[in-house]
């Protein structure tokens, strides 16, 4: 399934405006998830009128990438709409204040 997820992202408009630097300054976390649009509302089926892509996305940025740690990834099984939502578990490294420290300078 990985190998036909590749071909499919290599056709995403995200991907490719990525690829041109525009959204550059922006991350995703690797999508192992089939395209989260269009759907038949109330069904787990495509909508055949349109093509289907990847329009729930969760993107994200900081200065230091290492601060910010993609856990988990994922679609969720809900056909409410004709957009499948997505979710992801993130680990973001904050920086803290010692108040003893901080005393000690002041």
């Amino acid at each position: 399934m990985q190998t036909y997820l590749q071909s499919l992202l290599q056709k995403d408009e995200y991907f490719l405006n990525n690829m041109t630097g525009s959204l550059g300054m922006y991350n995703e976390a690797t999508i192992y998830f089939l395209p989260t649009y269009k759907y038949i509302k109330q069904q787990k089926n495509y909508d055949t009128k349109r093509t289907p892509s990847w329009c729930d996305r969760i993107l994200f940025h900081s200065a230091d990438p290492k601060k910010i740690v993609v856990l988990k990834y994922w679609d969720v099984d809900c056909y409410q709409s004709d957009h499948k939502p997505v979710s992801g578990a993130f680990k973001v490294l904050l920086k803290t204040e010692d108040p003893d420290r901080k005393k000690k300078l002041l």
